[in-house]
C-alpha cells in the first residue's frame, strides 16, 4: 500500500530531478516553470477527479502519482531537443517510463501497482486507449488524460487571452503562424474525432485540435471545469472568424453541454 510517506519521498526526488535542469537562460527556465507548475496542476487535478468518483485513499495516492511522473520526460527531452514536440524528439511518455525504471522509483510497490503507474503513464498522450482491457489500467489511464486536459487547457487559454504575452515556440510547438488552418484537421474535429499531433502543420491546427479534446473528456468533474472556465470559447476567439469555425464551436458547445447535463444526472 502507498503511505503519504512515500508520496513525500517522491515528490522530493522530483523536486529534485527537476532542479538539476535549471538554466540562467530565462527563456528556457521558463519553459521548465511551466513544466513544473503543470504537473502540480495535473497532480491537483487528478485527485479532484478521484474523490468525484470516492476512490479510497490508495487509489488516490496511486493517481497522484501517475500525475506527478506523467510528464517527467519532458525536461530531458526539452534539455535535449529543445523542444516538446514528440514528432521532432521522441516520445516523452516512454521517456518518462524509462526514468522511473532508471531510478527504480516504483521498486517498492507491488506489481500490479507499478503496473497501473506505468501503463498509465504511456497511455496518456496515446491518440486513443479503447483497446485497454485492464479495468484499473483503464481508469486511472482516462484519469490522467483528463486532468492533463484540463490544465493544457488553462495554459493555452491563458497564453491566447494575455496578448502582452512573447511568444513562446515551446507552447505553440513551432508550428507555422498564418490565418489559416487545414481542411484535414478541421473535418477530422468537425466529424467528431480527436485530431493528432503527428499531423499538425499550422498554428491554428494545434487550437483545433484542443477543441477536438472535448471528445476525450471522460468525467462530469472535467465537463464541469471546462464549462466554468469557458476554454472552448477563449480557444474559439483567437480562431479564424469564417463561416467554418463559428458553425464548429457551437457544435462543440452543443456536445459539451448534452455531456454535462447527462453526466450530472447521473
Amino acid at each position: 500500500m502507498i503511505t503519504q510517506n512515500d508520496i513525500a519521498d517522491l515528490k522530493k526526488w522530483f523536486v529534485e530531478y527537476v532542479e538539476s535542469f535549471r538554466s540562467n537562460n530565462k527563456g528556457i527556465q521558463r519553459n521548465y516553470d511551466l513544466k513544473l507548475l503543470h504537473t502540480s496542476n495535473v497532480c491537483k487535478n487528478i485527485i479532484e477527479i478521484g474523490k468525484e468518483l470516492e476512490l479510497n485513499k490508495s487509489d488516490l495516492n496511486i493517481s497522484e502519482i501517475i500525475a506527478l511522473f506523467h510528464d517527467l520526460g519532458r525536461f530531458e527531452q526539452y534539455f535535449k531537443y529543445n523542444t516538446f514536440a514528440d514528432a521532432k524528439s521522441e516520445n516523452h511518455s516512454i521517456l518518462a517510463v524509462k526514468i522511473i525504471n532508471k531510478n527504480s522509483l516504483l521498486e517498492k510497490f507491488e506489481g500490479s501497482t507499478r503496473e497501473i503507474i506505468l501503463k498509465s503513464i504511456l497511455n496518456h498522450n496515446k491518440i486513443n486507449i479503447d483497446h485497454e482491457k485492464d479495468k484499473r489500467v483503464l481508469l486511472f489511464s482516462k484519469m490522467i488524460r483528463d486532468a492533463d486536459k484540463l490544465d493544457i487547457f488553462r495554459i493555452v487559454t491563458e497564453y491566447y487571452n494575455n496578448k502582452k504575452n512573447e511568444k513562446n515556440e515551446a507552447i505553440e510547438l513551432e508550428l507555422e503562424d498564418n490565418d489559416n488552418y487545414s481542411k484535414e484537421i478541421y473535418d477530422t474535429v468537425i466529424n467528431q474525432n480527436v485530431a493528432r499531433y503527428e499531423d499538425l502543420k499550422l498554428s491554428h491546427d494545434f487550437k483545433l485540435l484542443q477543441l477536438s479534446w472535448i471528445y476525450d473528456i471522460n468525467f462530469f468533474y472535467s465537463f464541469k471545469v471546462i464549462k466554468e472556465k469557458d476554454y472552448l470559447t477563449s480557444i474559439y476567439n483567437v480562431l479564424p472568424k469564417n463561416e467554418q469555425i463559428p458553425y464548429l464551436y457551437n457544435k462543440l458547445v452543443i456536445y459539451l453541454n448534452e455531456k454535462f447535463d447527462l453526466l450530472k444526472k447521473n
